[in-house]
């Protein structure tokens, strides 16, 4: 080795005077933005004074990126993938390239083709950057933003008309909903006929509810389904329709379904003299008491009854009740007060109704029920 020497602002470099001889100039590093290049240039020294130039090239870096997108589960291509490139700086990084009508056109985003590939359409220069991910493919979840840097270790390989590129490849875990249908103790339900919808009324699937929830993958992030029983499981009221929101997020997501047992109910009706029969006097009172079985604790209900006139079938008064149970089975005092005066010799029953809402859930109008 008979010297090192180091290039000037300019690019220069000036050996000190060498004498009459054969010599190698040899690179030995680059700036760290330049390929190092790594071909012997041999110098003759042969005249006295003469400065002989010898031009050495360096490459820059530049590396082309080609996105691999693909599902974690299966490695299947997914298509539909939106990335941007960000660079030190926090900005997009944008390229210009003529398109097939020779236009100049900018592009700051990639997108997944059919085989689950995209390339930037020029070249990145040394630095550090961030590929992240925009928009996911439809039911998918999108990855996390992947930091990466383009220097002289960067891998790639020279692709044709490309040229050098270096490749990242991204997977996609799919979003995934569990739709579970249980009573109200969250205790697993079979025999429900079940539908899932979309926005736009179109059934996404169809099934039985067997007691294992229903694992549903690729749902549409942000979109909106619905759950619909067409057929309640034998003994159990039809369920109202479950709404949900698929979420951004790799943790399963749970949607209960839940099915209430049909309330049962019995009544017991006598005249506020404890007995069964009555004067016909212009102001009596009749009070039925109701059991109620199988109601879900403390959900707001509704008691209706109704004395009718069982030759007539005439309501002859109506009465009603607020029942918050503590309890899945009791029962609860409902009083009718009205005129009896034109009633002699006639027969009057309860009939009584328990609704949630609106919705009537359970009935007793059994005419023959002596009670």
């Amino acid at each position: 080795l008979v010297e090192e020497v180091i290039s000037d602002i300019d690019g220069f470099v000036y050996s000190s005077l060498l004498r009459y001889g054969d010599y190698v100039i040899q690179e030995l590093d680059a700036p760290e933005q330049y390929y190092l290049n790594n071909h012997e240039y041999p110098v003759s020294i042969r005249e006295h004074g003469k400065v002989y130039v010898q031009y050495i090239k360096n490459d820059q870096v530049q590396i082309r990126l080609k996105v691999k997108k693909v599902d974690s589960e299966s490695e299947l291509p997914l298509s539909g993938a939106v990335f941007e490139i960000i660079n030190s700086k926090n900005e997009a990084v944008t390229f210009q390239y003529l398109n097939d009508n020779h236009e100049l056109v900018k592009e700051s985003q990639l997108i997944t083709n059919d085989k689950g590939e995209a390339y930037t359409k020029g070249f990145l220069s040394f630095g550090s950057y961030t590929l992240v991910e925009v928009s996911a493919p439809k039911g998918y979840i999108k990855s996390e933003p992947i930091p990466f840097k383009i220097n002289r270790e960067t891998d790639s390989i020279k692709l044709d008309v490309i040229g050098q590129t270096n490749t990242i490849t991204v997977s996609n875990e799919p979003t995934v909903v569990t739709v579970n249908k249980v009573d109200v103790n969250y205790e697993p339900v079979s025999g429900a006929h079940l539908s899932l919808v979309d926005e736009n009324n179109t059934v996404i699937q169809e099934w039985i509810s067997d007691g294992s929830p229903l694992v549903l993958k690729g749902l549409h992030v942000d979109k909106i389904y619905r759950i619909i029983e067409e057929k309640a499981p034998s003994g159990y009221l039809l369920s109202k329709e479950v709404e949900f929101v698929v979420k951004e997020t790799t943790s399963v997501q749970d949607v209960f379904m839940i099915n209430e047992l049909i309330p049962t109910l019995k009544t017991y009706a006598e005249f506020d003299t404890k007995t069964k029969e009555s004067l016909p006097l212009e102001q009596v009172t009749i009070i039925d008491t109701v059991s109620y079985s199988d109601v879900v604790i403390n959900k707001e209900y509704r008691v209706k009854g109704s004395l009718i006139n069982l030759e007539t079938q005439e309501v002859i008064a109506v009465s009603e009740k607020q029942l918050i149970p503590v309890e899945s089975t009791g029962s609860i005092s409902i009083n009718f007060e009205f005129d009896a005066s034109k009633m002699l010799g006639k027969k009057i029953v309860v009939f009584e109704e328990l609704y949630d809402g609106d919705r009537l859930v359970a009935s007793h109008k059994d005419t023959m029920d002596k009670s």
